[in-house]
């Protein structure tokens, strides 16, 4: 379970302007530089748990929004016309975004 915990964005997200140091996607990279109690594997569990989907959600946007990651609307309309005209389905250039 933990595995698919991305512990940098909960420390982003519930502890910003607090001290603490991320260096790879593991709890254990995580260096806590307060005086109070570093917050425990599972409370950065509960929490991702709460913001999983956004995060998840926000990639899908970010990755969409690169240049040439996806063909320009344009592009589309031309090659749905010519799918149609050589009496094919549309469906032949749906593509797996996920």
């Amino acid at each position: 379970m933990s595995n698919d915990v991305d512990f940098g964005e909960v420390m982003h997200k519930f502890y910003a302007g607090r001290l603490y140091g991320v260096r790879g996607p593991l709890y254990d990279d995580i260096t806590w530089m307060e005086t109070t109690p570093k917050p425990t594997r599972e409370e950065l569990i509960a929490k991702w748990e709460t913001i999983k989907d956004d995060v998840a959600l926000r990639r899908v946007h970010e990755q969409r929004a690169m240049p040439g990651k996806y063909p320009s609307r344009d592009d589309m309309i031309v090659a749905l016309w010519e799918v149609e005209g050589e009496g094919k389905d549309f469906s032949s250039l749906v593509v797996d975004c996920f």
